[in-house]
Formats: C-alpha cells, sequence, structure tokens
C-alpha cells in the first residue's frame, strides 16, 4: 500500500523499470494523480482526489470516498506526536485528511485511513478495517477474516518499508521482487 503500489499492477514484481516508476510518482508531487482522475473539488477551485469512491451507499445512504496514506513513524516532522503517543503521526494525518476532505462530507462518507510505516493504525483506519473485516465474516463465515486483513496490510506495509530502504541504497540495485 506504498505509494510503490500505484505504479507496480498488484501480484507483478519490483524491477528497476517499475522502481523508475515508482521514484518518479513519489518525487513529482503533480504525477500523483493521473491526469484522467476526476477532480473532486467541486468548482470549488480544490484540487481533491481521493484515493477512491464506493459505487454503493456505504453507510447513512451516501457512497463512501477514502484517501490512504503511509506517514513515517520516525520522521523529524513526526517525532514529537509519536513519541507523545503510539500512532501519533496517524492520527495527525487522519486528521489532515478529515479537514482536506471535509467539503466532500455533505455527499460522501469519509474515510480518512492511515497507518504508519513501524504499524500502528489511526483510529478511523482500525475502525475502518474492523468494519471491512465484519462484513467479510457475514459474507463468507469465516472468523479470522479480520485478522487476515490486517495480516495482509501488515505485510504490504514491511514490503513499501523495503522498498523505501532499499532505494536509498546506491551500490545495489532492487530486488527483483520483494
Amino acid at each position: 500500500m506504498a505509494c510503490h503500489a500505484r505504479g507496480v499492477p498488484a501480484g507483478n514484481c519490483v524491477t528497476p523499470a517499475s522502481m523508475t516508476l515508482f521514484t518518479d510518482r513519489c518525487t513529482l508531487p503533480e504525477s500523483r494523480h493521473s491526469r484522467s482522475r476526476q477532480d473532486w473539488g467541486g468548482g470549488l477551485g480544490q484540487n481533491l482526489r481521493p484515493d477512491g469512491v464506493t459505487l454503493l451507499p456505504w453507510a447513512r445512504g451516501k457512497p463512501m470516498i477514502w484517501d490512504y496514506t503511509c506517514p513515517d513513524t520516525f520522521a523529524a516532522s513526526h517525532l514529537s506526536v509519536t513519541q507523545a503517543m503510539s500512532g501519533g503521526a496517524a492520527e495527525q494525518a487522519e486528521r489532515n485528511k478529515g479537514l482536506k476532505y471535509a467539503p466532500l462530507t455533505p455527499q460522501y462518507e469519509l474515510v480518512p485511513i492511515a497507518i504508519e510505516t513501524m504499524g500502528a493504525y489511526g483510529t478511523s483506519a482500525w475502525a475502518f478495517v474492523s468494519l471491512l473485516g465484519a462484513r467479510v465474516t457475514r459474507a463468507t463465515g469465516d472468523r479470522r477474516a479480520t485478522s487476515f486483513l490486517r495480516q495482509r496490510i501488515s505485510v504490504a506495509v514491511q514490503r513499501g518499508n523495503a522498498v523505501s530502504v532499499r532505494g536509498t541504497r546506491r551500490e545495489s540495485a532492487p530486488p527483483a521482487c520483494l
């Protein structure tokens, strides 16, 4: 779920070519979203582009929009909040997402999802994964669905961390596949 997931199709290996795409998308803010994505500003002059939207109503008769972020637990800008509270950077990121997408909340149910690089969830992310896991459990009958979902998310965050660390080393090429 790290930034590299946007540049590498699901299930594909990370290659030097996809690492270039990953680097390009992470370093150029204007290229984060393709031109074909809808501007959700509603003519308000805002550049709002959530990561996704449901086609059917999610809660209270409104479709859901979500935006995911993975703040660095040890970034200098987050140390004051992560030292004071576990998951502090995730909580701060979710609050910021809530403020950013506030103009859309009358029409959509907003779910800001923030999971720190060390795995701490924000309150909204934890509640969303719990609800999603409960819905999967209800549909499949497998009581372990929420646990499996959390494990998959944890692996995705760890893979993103590995790609980030490997990308900082110049003397070695990135692995062919994580």
